[in-house]
């Protein structure tokens, strides 16, 4: 897989997290939690190695200097204490060995659904009749939702009408992405339900919000251009602008404008 599937959410050992940061104070333990949800988020990628985005995504900011300097003190001690550096990115190595095994095994289930699907065709006939085929296509669907919500011989018949030109994959990556940004599992629907109302066939929205939660942005949004978002916030030290790509990287303010300013000397 090119892209990184996406889990929304990470194991979390209780006993291990007290006794692991029994000497850190509460304000450290509450960088822990939230540098490990920032993680979790940009699934098995890492956080950036750049402590000017890492006190974004922590939200240092404060009119008064001792507590930034503590916020930033604290960062470098969860770093250095709970963090390693992997291929240029910050990662917690349990919380990637749990990724990656947890990925294994959704792929493996999906696997084993696919081979499963076509012994038992082959074991009724030497051709693989089309009902068959469609009955592998969606256990292979069925296997990768993240969220398995209502009967699964229900929402089988219902993909029995689907038209053949809309793909596996787009069913799954539309039909996880709405569980990912909703929080709450009871509000998800019957996936016999979602493919009744053809809901694959809905384009996707961007949703400013969510994007603002998913990566800790606190500031207020300017605008949208060049396919890139404009943020500025107001600190009792002055203003700062932050420009973001819609995969949640943060661009640095001299990167940008100085790419603009080189096509501008071009145009000339």
């Amino acid at each position: 897989m090119t892209e990184k599937m996406k889990l929304p959410y990470f194991d979390f050992y209780y006993q291990d997290f007290l006794t692991g940061t029994a000497h850190f104070t509460h304000q450290q333990k509450g960088i822990y939690i939230t540098l490990m949800c920032h993680a979790g988020v940009r699934n098995g990628q890492g956080l950036p190695n750049n402590f000017e985005q890492l006190c974004t995504i922590v939200n240092v900011y404060s009119s008064d200097p001792d507590i930034v300097d503590s916020l930033k003190t604290d960062i470098n001690t969860v770093l250095k204490e709970k963090f390693k550096l992997i291929d240029n990115k910050w990662h917690n190595e349990r919380q990637l060995e749990d990724y990656k095994r947890t990925v294994e095994k959704i792929n493996h289930r999906a696997e084993a659904g696919r081979k499963g699907g076509l012994a038992k065709a082959k074991q009724t006939s030497s051709k693989v009749s089309v009902s068959d085929s469609v009955s592998v296509s969606f256990n292979y669907i069925w296997d990768a939702l993240m969220v398995k919500r209502g009967s699964k011989k229900k929402a089988f018949e219902k993909y029995r009408n689907i038209p053949v030109t809309i793909s596996k994959d787009s069913i799954i990556n539309k039909y996880n992405e709405l569980c990912r940004n909703t929080e709450n599992q009871i509000y998800i629907p019957h996936f016999s339900t979602w493919l009744s109302q053809e809901r694959y066939n809905d384009e996707e929205v961007f949703n400013l919000e969510i994007f603002k939660k998913k990566h800790g942005i606190t500031a207020n949004f300017l605008e949208e251009k060049d396919n890139l978002l404009f943020f500025m916030q107001k600190e009792p030290w002055g203003i700062i602008d932050y420009i973001y790509k819609k995969d949640g990287t943060l661009i640095p303010q001299k990167e940008y404008y100085g790419k603009e300013k080189e096509k501008k000397a071009a145009s000339n």
